[in-house]
């Protein structure tokens, strides 16, 4: 069966990761697939004409569908490069191949101008409740940098969804949790959708390198007691691990601040870049953190996987919804607490994978105490099978055969 996967990046984040397992999954089962993307990494953004609706899209995606004829086409991320427009494309070409659409949802661009069901009150990111209503649409502000880029994001989502109906194009949603399937099936009640868990462990090349078990179950120096987990020289020392994009809804910034004044001993490290970073680096030198605080940059997946045993706990103090995140499973696989905020993705997750601490990420108090819980406890080994790649591989071709 030929497949064509579409994505705005080729290597990104979170989402470029499942972009190309699934593209290695759906091969290693015998499917021909091809790959169309807007950049190959994130860059600075184009015009704001571009943004709402990418005639260059149109253009060459007319081109490939015209020249190759494809019987399903999986769509992951578009807003930010390819846009919408893309769906118009897809509609027209399905009319004429009959292929089926199916859209990989990472986050809630469907039913949210803000891809993380974010709003910004004075600066302060803001979570929906559900989604955002007629008066929150209007008068919420969704993008951090002001109203112009707000505007813009309305516009688009305005022109796609509701002008559109672009997301009429897809034949089924794949979501890679409860939360955020739940939340796209109230908003549109006729969308096909299911749960598909992203491929955090497991893949041939990870289990030929040694870095994780293929049936997903922890490496056998992964759940660490507390005597073995103390791995910055003082008894009660806590090492914490963050990964992601340094943006305002992760949360950095304010977890930063509950750490003024600790006591404990700990360490810090911020893996990642993003717009934020300069503040961040600020933050950690006027609140005296620089020898507890290390901003550590941009690593390779590869990498973070290979430095997280050195850690005990993941921090993931995001404001928003962050629907399915792959760090939670891969710290879980390597004997890290997690500790995170009870809501959205989040809290599914680590339910999920269990061994986690719910935090208030702006309080010390909260924080000083989830830290003094992961020097004590042991951690229980968790059974992640759920997210291996063999599993998402068979699950994948379920829904292909369909």
């Amino acid at each position: 069966m030929r497949i064509l996967l579409i994505n705005d990046f080729l290597e990104a984040g979170g989402a470029e990761i499942v972009f190309h397992k699934m593209k290695d999954a759906l091969r290693d089962s015998g499917h021909e697939v091809d790959i169309f993307f807007g950049k190959e990494k994130p860059e600075p953004s184009g015009s704001p004409l571009s943004y709402i609706y990418n005639f260059k899209t149109v253009k060459n995606l007319n081109l490939l569908l015209k020249e190759k004829r494809y019987s399903i086409v999986i769509v992951f991320n578009y807003t930010s490069v390819l846009s919408p427009a893309l769906l118009q494309v897809l509609r027209k070409h399905k009319r004429l191949q009959g292929f089926r659409v199916l859209y990989n949802a990472h986050d809630a661009h469907l039913i949210c101008p803000n891809s993380g069901l974010n709003y910004f009150d004075k600066g302060e990111p803001k979570l929906f409740k559900e989604y955002a209503s007629a008066s929150e649409f209007i008068w919420r502000r969704v993008d951090y940098r002001g109203w112009i880029y707000s505007l813009s994001k309305k516009m688009q989502w305005l022109l796609a969804y509701r002008i559109l109906n672009l997301h009429k194009v897809f034949d089924k949603v794949l979501s890679p949790g409860i939360f955020l399937l739940q939340r796209i099936r109230r908003f549109y009640p006729s969308l096909d959708g299911t749960v598909l868990r992203n491929p955090c462990l497991g893949s041939k090349a990870e289990a030929q390198s040694g870095k994780i078990s293929n049936d997903g179950s922890p490496l056998p120096a992964s759940p660490l007691g507390p005597a073995s987990r103390n791995k910055c020289g003082a008894n009660n020392c806590v090492r914490l691990l963050f990964v992601g994009r340094l943006s305002y809804e992760k949360g950095i910034l304010p977890f930063l601040k509950a750490l003024r004044g600790f006591q404990r001993e700990y360490i810090f490290d911020i893996y990642g870049t993003g717009s934020l970073e300069k503040e961040i680096s600020d933050e950690i030198r006027r609140s005296g953190l620089t020898e507890r605080v290390s901003l550590k940059g941009a690593r390779s997946h590869d990498e973070i996987l290979s430095l997280m045993s050195d850690y005990d706990a993941l921090v993931l103090p995001s404001s928003g919804a962050e629907f399915a995140p792959l760090s939670i499973v891969e710290a879980a696989a390597h004997g890290l607490f997690i500790m995170t905020v009870p809501q959205g993705g989040m809290k599914e997750m680590a339910e999920e994978v269990d061994n986690y601490i719910f935090i208030d990420p702006v309080s010390t108090q909260s924080i000083e105490k989830a830290m003094e819980t992961i020097s004590l406890e042991s951690f229980r080994p968790s059974d992640l099978k759920a997210y291996t790649f063999q599993s998402y591989k068979e699950a994948l071709q379920h829904e292909i055969e369909e």
